[in-house]
């Protein structure tokens, strides 16, 4: 195997010897958070709100078709995603599919003291995540949790619930 020692090679030798704190960073910077509004120019946007000391990591991408609000001291992990819309494509009438169909929007409250593991799935038919519930990692929720709920799986389901303190 011949070691690389062009000008590529030298800058990935120097950032693999910095380190990984410094690799983090830059990886982070190009996944950042984001919040979209696909559907914007059809005149469908809701809102996004987050509420004090949330955490929401790399990765994120929070779609605000339909209203979204976070409350208070919440964790959305790395790389979930939130969807507030869909296309009705399983509507029952078959035709082409390249043709617009109707959007289907839903709004999304998550409740405060929330955490979402990462690169979990949130669909537009939740509506409500519950106080002090847990969503776990790569979960694909497809139903409103409740409050304390513990939720895992693909499809997400409830495995446990907790407390409502800190």
């Amino acid at each position: 195997m011949k070691l690389d020692t062009g000008k590529q090679g030298r800058l990935k030798a120097f950032l693999l010897h910095v380190g990984d704190k410094t690799l983090g960073r830059l990886f982070a910077y190009r996944e950042r958070p984001k919040v979209i509004y696909p559907h914007r120019e059809g005149g469908i946007a809701g809102t996004f709100t987050i509420g004090e000391r949330c955490s929401v990591r790399p990765g994120v991408r929070i779609d605000c078709s339909g209203d979204v609000t976070v409350g208070d001291r919440c964790v959305i992990s790395r790389g979930v995603k939130i969807m507030t819309h869909n296309h009705a494509y399983l509507s029952g009438v078959v035709d082409d599919i390249t043709t617009s169909h109707p959007i289907h929007v839903r709004d999304l409250r998550i409740g405060d003291n929330v955490f979402i593991g990462e690169e979990a799935f949130i669909l537009p038919g939740v509506g409500t995540i519950g106080d002090f519930a847990v969503i776990g990692v790569r979960a694909v929720l497809t139903r409103p949790v409740g409050p304390g709920e513990v939720w895992a799986g693909n499809p997400a389901r409830m495995v446990g619930s907790r407390s409502g303190s800190d």
